[in-house]
């Protein structure tokens, strides 16, 4: 029903926007999830195997999308273009990393 998905589109944007977490681990209190892509449990079972770290040492901050706002630089322009650059590329490389799981799984 597109009326609902649009709702619930709309409801997950709003929470987006207001939601800040507490501290960078805020979901260390929840189990590990049951994983049931063969792809995605492939992967953990590799590293867990070719490395002394567990699997919670992982380095994701790769990955982190941040913004120059409250900061010293907050009005270089110069400065929201690379933040805006980051964020494009990190949704790209996360586009691409879905449709790889999805091809695989076909």
């Amino acid at each position: 029903n597109p009326i609902v998905a649009d709702l619930v589109h709309a409801t997950i944007a709003s929470e987006m926007r207001t939601f800040v977490p507490n501290e960078k681990i805020y979901l260390a209190h929840l189990p590990f999830p049951d994983i049931k892509n063969k792809f995605i449990k492939d992967e953990i079972s590799r590293r867990m195997k070719t490395s002394n770290k567990p699997t919670s040492s992982l380095d994701i901050s790769r990955y982190s999308v941040t913004s120059p706002l409250n900061t010293a630089l907050d009005k270089d322009p110069h400065t929201w273009r690379q933040a805006i650059t980051n964020a494009k590329a990190q949704y790209m490389n996360q586009l691409n990393r879905s449709m790889n799981a999805e091809i695989y799984n076909e």
